[in-house]
């Protein structure tokens, strides 16, 4: 599933191919061997519309329940995310009885 919206986020699902979600149409992207490594190709549309260009970093964070996210790379958002797990870590049996 791809969401265009706010920051041109990417997110991918495992979802069959040209389900509309919440209005927003899914791709199959296909995972290829390039050299001795694996990569998503993405297609030259999907580029365009979301203002990616090629060689630009992006962040990945895995989703609960299968899938990811993608998002360009952002400095301040990763430092964000690595205090994000430090408080995490160190409140982690408070924060599980809270969600009880």
């Amino acid at each position: 599933m791809l969401n265009v919206a706010k920051g041109h986020v990417i997110h991918m699902y495992n979802m069959p191919f040209g389900v509309a979600v919440r209005g927003e149409l899914t791709m199959k992207i296909e995972i290829k061997k390039i050299g001795n490594s694996d990569g998503l190709l993405l297609p030259r549309e999907l580029m365009q519309r979301l203002d990616l260009k090629r060689g630009q970093e992006l962040h990945i964070t895995e989703l609960a329940g299968g899938g990811f996210q993608a998002m360009p790379y952002d400095p301040d958002f990763e430092k964000t995310m690595e205090i994000a797990d430090e408080v995490m870590d160190q409140y982690r049996d408070t924060l599980a009885a809270l969600a009880k």
